[in-house]
């Protein structure tokens, strides 16, 4: 195992608000057949089941003609729910890495790609439309048809503005923690996983710095024991004449030069 250090960041109230939108925004894309409907028999006095999806006999070819369509919007839906869910979880503390800013920007980019394309595609086609038919219906009905693009490249752009955010708060911060990673072990090889790995240690055998090999060892000088618990400390004598050593551990006496310990 060895460490690795990792910045951490917390949520603020742009990267919040901007996944928020992008959540708004991609739901109205997915319900915005059946919101059109509405709408256009409120307007025009003229009942339609289906705005854009065939009105199919079978309920799954419908359900399945209906995610055709407004697949993207369901998918940036999905996705911004659970940005927008963790954004409001870490706004207090700091539980973000660059690996969350990165695949928010990822999937916003990849998210935003076919409405692009097909937001100026209808557009074009609209425009030929509606010069050749000018009617309120259809105007309503080109509009709608450009919005069914338009709407989830709207969520897919606020979800990268939120990604981005995110990437700019964490290149300023100077939270960092430390973790541990987990690198080169596999399982034992009885499970049929292959064999633990050792780490590669220095194998060779220890040996201790010596300046000088021929260089004597100097003896341990004796150690007095301390007085036990209740006994008076005396000041130690020569045994020979008597006199005080004025270094307890002295060899000799310095008065009548005897050894002072056997």
């Amino acid at each position: 195992m060895n460490k690795a250090i990792k910045k951490l960041t917390n949520s603020n109230g742009a990267v919040c608000v901007f996944a928020l939108l992008a959540f708004v925004f991609a739901a109205i894309g997915a319900a915005f057949d059946p919101l059109a409907t509405l709408i256009h028999n409120a307007v025009y006095k003229h009942d339609i089941d289906h705005m854009f999806i065939y009105d199919l006999d079978d309920t799954l070819d419908t359900l399945f003609n209906y995610l055709q369509i407004y697949s993207t919007s369901i998918m940036l839906c999905i996705i911004s729910l659970v940005v927008m869910i963790l954004m409001f979880k870490n706004k207090g503390k700091k539980g973000l890495s660059s690996t969350t800013a990165s695949i928010i920007i990822f999937t916003a980019l990849a998210g935003i790609t076919l409405p692009a394309v097909g937001m100026v595609e209808r557009l074009k086609n609209s425009i030929m439309e509606i010069k050749s038919n000018y009617t309120d219906q259809t105007v309503f009905l080109r509009v709608c048809d450009f919005l069914v693009y338009c709407i989830p490249l709207i969520s897919g752009f606020f979800l990268l503005l939120s990604g981005l955010c995110l990437a700019l708060k964490l290149s300023g911060e100077s939270f960092t923690v430390e973790i541990d990673r987990v690198s080169d072990i596999q399982l034992p090889a009885e499970h049929g996983f292959g064999q633990m790995q050792e780490p590669a240690f220095n194998k060779e055998p220890f040996t201790a710095p010596v300046n000088n090999a021929e260089a004597p060892i100097p003896a341990a000088a004796p150690v007095i024991p301390a007085p036990a618990a209740g006994q008076s400390v005396s000041e130690p004598k020569c045994p020979h004449c008597g006199s005080t050593l004025k270094n307890p551990n002295a060899k000799f006496c310095s008065v009548c030069g005897q050894k002072t310990h056997d």
